[in-house]
């Protein structure tokens, strides 16, 4: 794939363009739109089918969640939820990815990294390892040594959320869905000693 497109659709003029020039610091990640009412929404969307859409609550609840639903499954982009941590619980339900408004631009630049690294993918690695970022690397040492998310999260200065989403980036990649899964993956691919257990 030679590049990963992004519709941003936010009211907010400066989030946009903060979220635009972040996206295209990173090789091969374009913004293909930037969208600031729904009235062509669902009509950008169709026309462009991008890789990705960044949304946020506001935007998100003036739309019909219904044809939204329908709408973005069948143009096949995924949706990143934008979020802030102190107020938008609710709307992390059934993301595909977030990020979090509040955290530094080098953590948003490596969750974006994260979450489009599938897609930039060209040869098959052999070292499954090698599959996870160094964060999620990062992330996994501490959930094989027992830790909860919020210990991950005050461990990495990171927020909860952050966790959540490298999480499910992590067993999304890896196919394993239990703590003792991902503890005997770290083991066996040096991210912990068996002895630090």
């Amino acid at each position: 794939m030679s590049r990963v497109t992004f519709i941003i659709a936010n009211k907010s003029f400066i989030v946009r363009r903060g979220l635009v020039l972040t996206i295209e610091e990173i090789p091969k990640l374009e913004v293909v739109k930037e969208i600031d009412n729904e009235r062509n929404f669902f009509r950008d969307i169709n026309k462009l089918k991008p890789d990705f859409v960044i949304i946020n609550y506001d935007f998100y609840k003036s739309l019909d969640v219904n044809d939204f639903n329908s709408k973005i499954e069948r143009s096949k982009s995924k949706i990143i939820k934008l979020i802030d941590r102190n107020k938008d619980e609710d709307f992390l339900n059934e993301a595909d990815y977030c990020i979090d408004i509040n955290e530094a631009k080098s953590n948003i630049i490596n969750q974006i990294k994260d979450i489009v690294a599938p897609l930039l993918k060209t040869e098959k690695i052999n070292s499954t390892s090698s599959v996870l970022s160094n964060r999620e690397k990062d992330v996994l040492r501490y959930i094989a040594l027992g830790l909860t998310n919020q210990e991950v999260a005050d461990k990495l200065f990171i927020s909860i959320h952050t966790v959540v989403s490298h999480r499910k980036n992590i067993t999304r990649k890896l196919d394993i869905h239990t703590v003792s899964g991902l503890t005997i993956y770290a083991v066996l691919n040096k991210i912990i000693d068996i002895k630090s257990l």
